[in-house]
């Protein structure tokens, strides 16, 4: 998917938020399909990027020269002046058990996004994202990203409201339409 993440920013987000997020590969291609190759020598050069160089659309965005736009168009935290966002959505069973590992060993990820609607697919139980094993698999990824020093994200349901998601330690709470 490295050419869609390339085409996806050079349109100009502030970051993506990639689906099924389960394995240190996966991560590693993310954060490299996402970086602009850097400069050798530079504190935070791994991993290569490997985006190829078309900014002027994102630029205008930005309202940037392209120049500017490259410095800054840089995956955060790994680049601390990056301003990029990447999040990664643990949406099944895979996903929670190589998170460790993902956090550990790949630093552009900026936020985790614990999701409850595929995770309780790949968990046996057909969409029912309020079961209580689901509850403990989104906590389960809360603690691992509190572990890592990583905002974890979750959205709200009928049986977890904003304030319980808050008391509870997500930093991103997504919100449905009404």
């Amino acid at each position: 998917n490295e050419w869609v993440i390339k085409q996806t920013l050079d349109a100009g987000p502030f970051g993506l938020v990639l689906p099924h997020f389960d394995s240190v590969e996966g991560a590693r291609a993310a954060v490299q399909a996402a970086r602009y190759p850097q400069v050798p020598g530079v504190p935070d050069f791994e991993p290569t990027g490997e985006r190829g160089w078309s900014p002027t659309v994102a630029s205008h965005y930005w309202g940037l020269t392209p120049q500017e736009y490259c410095d800054a168009a840089d995956v955060w935290p790994l680049d601390p002046d990056g301003e990029l966002l990447l999040m990664g959505i643990v949406e099944n069973v895979r996903g929670i058990t190589a998170l460790p590992d993902i956090l550990r060993q790949i630093k552009g990820i900026g936020a985790i996004w614990a999701g409850p609607g595929d995770l309780s697919v790949s968990m046996g139980l057909r969409g029912n994202s309020t079961h209580p094993e689901v509850e403990a698999a989104l906590l389960k990824i809360l603690a691992i990203c509190k572990a890592n020093g990583v905002p974890c994200a979750t959205g709200v349901s009928p049986t977890a409201d904003v304030a319980t998601r808050l008391e509870q330690g997500f930093q991103i709470i997504i919100v449905p339409p009404s």
